[in-house]
Order: C-alpha cells, then structure tokens, then sequence
C-alpha cells in the first residue's frame, strides 16, 4: 500500500501544511478507502488544499488542472491575453446573475474542445464568477 503519513519526514508535513494542491502520483490504482484516508490526513494538515489524483483522473488531465490552477496562483500572467470569441459567447449564454457553476464551466469547456483554463479566462474576462468548484480548476 506504501508509506503512511507517519513515515513521511517532517518537512513532507511542513510542505502539505503550505500546499494549495497536493499531488498524488503512483503507477497503480490506490483504493477510495486509502485515498479517503489521504484526504482526511492532508485536510487535517491543510484544510484548503486541493488534491489531485493522477492515477484515477490519467496524466494528461492531472497535469492540466494542476497547471491550470498553478497559471491561476500566478494571476494568470502565463496564461495568453486573448480570449477566444465563441469561448467568451458561451460563458455569457450560460452564465446567470454573473455566476456559471464549476460543472457548466467544465461542460463547456469539453463542448468547445478548450482546457478549462480557457473557460476561465473567459469568466475572468466577463467579470463572471465561478462557483461550486470542486476540482479547483478555476
């Protein structure tokens, strides 16, 4: 099964403890037992951190949303400038009160064949918020 938190040095707990995102990588399938387990120990040394599981969402996504949630840290300054015309349109349309919840950002994100993070840039843009994110894409 690996390591348990107990066997990890300290300064792994000091990095969980400033960690937005906490990556967990393996070659293998790690049981929803065993991940809650993770969950619940990272949550408890770091309430906001987001866990990203690569083994159960395949390397590219995993790497996406981490990148993604990285460009956003950093104010999006790596992220391009422009923002494409249709993504920009779709957000309006399915925006309601300035808000488009996570599951519809990421919906349109799969129709229109962008990364999420085009999608918010595009709410970004629009001054719109998205809401109920679970994955912290956005």
């Amino acid at each position: 099964m690996g390591p348990g938190f107990e066997d990890f040095k300290p300064s792994a707990h000091m990095a969980i403890r400033k960690a937005d995102t906490v990556v967990i990588n393996g070659d293998r399938e790690i049981s929803g037992t065993r991940l809650l387990e993770l969950e619940k120990e990272i949550k408890r040394l770091n309430p906001k951190a987001k866990m990203v599981v690569v083994s159960e969402l395949g390397k590219e996504k995993a790497w996406e949303i981490i990148l993604s949630r990285v460009s956003g840290r950093l104010g999006g300054e790596y992220m391009s400038a422009e923002v494409n015309d249709k993504v920009l349109e779709a957000v309006k349309t399915q925006a309601k009160e300035g808000r488009i919840n996570c599951a519809t950002a990421l919906k349109l994100a799969q129709d229109l064949g962008v990364p999420p993070g085009e999608v918010g840039k595009a709410a970004n843009a629009l001054n719109i918020k998205i809401s109920n994110c679970s994955l912290g894409c956005f």
